[in-house]
């Protein structure tokens, strides 16, 4: 949902905007308050232009211009204002600061029955902010360090809630509510903010950020991720090999994927063996890893298989070489999957 944003990126990272005014041959910085709202705009030597200052649901109340100057176009929460109809513009929809609603309905609103979908910031325009149209899933502690995420993966903006109070995995909306919650109860630091918004901005380099992770990407964060954990959409998760009459086999042991002539590549060289639980043999219904946590394995090379397989670990572990072990954790909103 766009209105649940928790941070400002332009704010707390202390970004200063310019804009480049080619009939005015000079150079404009934009100072945003906490909200990233353009509040001062000034000159390279430091001469006021324009001082704004506005109500909580965004309409205008200070206005002051230096002679000359037509004033900014991004004012509240550093969107572009139309001139003509006074609406802005967020990326999505339009929203009117004078009647403080959407002037359309959020287009993720069946995701959040509980907010009305013409609400700006779930009526909390003081703290919260609506940046881009994205969701909100990567899941923070109070002080700004990554925790995992929600069913809905990494792609959105920060969740920050108590430490104690996350799972992994957590229903979306359950950690949007948690987090508006802890907010507003524990005082949350400038640094903490500032350094879940770094974090989240350097998410889309991660191997997972698709929910998905290649041999390769495996293989170079064993080398150079430090041992950070990574998480996979588990509906992507192809166990194609795997089929009803395996676990009358396995006996509860581990099903493995390495010396499986029909499964994926990535399949078998990221994950080797994976926990498998039949929940319905009817459905053919399959929980991988562990429910608990969402834990599925952990990507090294130490042995205590079969000869074949410690043979196998160890030319891999060479080919690979030095590096990290991590642990890989899954996501989405029916994290179990179906085999025949």
């Amino acid at each position: 949902m766009t209105d649940l944003c928790l941070t400002i990126p332009q704010s707390y990272l202390n970004y200063v905007w310019r804009e480049i005014r080619e009939e005015e041959k000079d150079c404009y910085f934009y100072h945003p308050d906490h909200l990233g709202s353009s509040s001062w705009i000034t000159t390279t030597n430091g001469t006021v232009k324009q001082h704004l200052r506005y109500l909580p649901w965004g309409e205008t109340y200070v206005d002051q211009k230096s002679n000359r100057f037509d004033g900014v176009r991004n004012t509240f929460s550093a969107k572009e204002k139309d001139a003509e109809t006074g609406y802005s513009y967020f990326g999505s929809r339009y929203y009117s600061s004078d009647l403080s609603i959407w002037l359309s309905v959020d287009p993720m609103s069946d995701k959040y029955p509980s907010f009305s979908p013409y609400t700006y910031c779930a009526n909390n325009p003081v703290k919260l902010v609506d940046p881009n149209g994205e969701e909100i899933n990567p899941i923070y502690d109070l002080n700004g360090f990554f925790l995992g995420t929600d069913d809905k993966g990494l792609q959105g903006e920060e969740i920050l809630m108590k430490r104690e109070h996350f799972k992994q995995n957590m229903d979306h909306n359950t950690a949007v509510t948690i987090g508006n919650i802890d907010r507003s109860i524990f005082n949350v630091s400038f640094e903490a903010k500032a350094r879940a918004a770094l974090h989240r901005l350097n998410l889309p380099n991660r191997p997972d950020w698709d929910g998905m992770i290649t041999d390769a990407e495996a293989r170079s964060w064993y080398r150079n991720g430090h041992g950070a954990p990574l998480f996979i959409n588990m509906e992507k998760l192809n166990l194609t090999p795997v089929t009803l009459d395996h676990f009358t086999k396995l006996e509860g042991n581990p099903y493995n994927f390495f010396f499986s002539m029909s499964a994926d590549k990535d399949i078998k060289r990221v994950y080797g063996t994976l926990t498998l639980n039949l929940l319905n043999s009817e459905t053919g219904e399959v929980q991988v890893g562990n429910p608990s946590n969402m834990y599925i394995d952990t990507y090294d090379f130490n042995s205590g298989g079969s000869l074949k397989r410690n043979i196998a670990t160890k030319v891999a572990s060479l080919i690979v070489g030095e590096g990290t072990p991590f642990k890989i954790y899954g996501w989405g909103e029916n994290p179990k999957i179906s085999v025949k």
